[in-house]
């Protein structure tokens, strides 16, 4: 009886500090804004917003969302390696709280990627993240060595070059579990004349 009593005790310890952490990880979860009238100096609050989308991408932490108004917005230029993309977060969300970047619920959200030199927005190993309702306009959205990356209803037109021949709007990589849908992809013959231009492109 006493074993009974001694179980019962530790269990509903362990059941209690199970759902405190649940509840701290709930509570943890912020939604921030993105929009043109910000400054990246701000906190990211709707009253006083961020200014570019890469620079909120960056600040956001498991379960934690990016809401961007209206307008168009660049992706940072990268110097790099061309399979980093201009715009994602700085780390990975996880399965029960994942990243997600989105359009502003009724806004239009212009991701214009012409005078970027990479792939507009996307994720090179970070994991767990959705983006959700962005117009990409000469981007790709790139997924590289990542998992359980969620890309939806979104519009991409005309796509981006890594060079002349092979231009694609989603390009995907070494990857695992990504789910693109409930998209609009159109135009990506007229954004060049190279050999390897699918809109869709999966590698490994």
């Amino acid at each position: 009886m006493k074993d009974k009593k001694f179980n019962r005790f530790y269990f509903l310890i362990f059941l209690f500090l199970f759902l405190s952490f649940l509840v701290t990880a709930s509570a943890n979860a912020a939604t921030y804004y993105v929009a043109t009238n910000g400054s990246d100096s701000n906190p990211g609050t709707e009253a006083q917003p961020w200014r570019t989308i890469y620079y909120g991408a960056e600040q956001l932490y498991p379960g934690d969302t990016l809401l961007v108004k209206q307008g168009t917005y660049a992706p940072r230029s990268n110097t790099g390696a061309f399979y980093i993309p201009g715009i994602q977060p700085a780390r990975s969300g996880t399965q029960s709280q994942p990243i997600t970047i989105k359009a502003y619920p009724g806004h239009s959200v212009t991701i214009d990627g012409t005078l970027s030199n990479a792939p507009a927005i996307g994720s090179y190993a970070r994991n767990w993240i959705i983006y959700d309702g962005f117009y990409i306009y000469r981007g790709c959205m790139y997924i590289q060595e990542a998992s359980n990356v969620t890309v939806q209803n979104c519009e991409m037109q005309y796509g981006a070059a890594e060079d002349t021949n092979h231009i694609n709007m989603v390009r995907i990589a070494v990857s695992a579990n990504t789910i693109i849908r409930n998209n609009k992809i159109h135009g990506n013959k007229n954004a060049g004349s190279g050999y390897n231009m699918p809109a869709i492109m999966m590698y490994q």
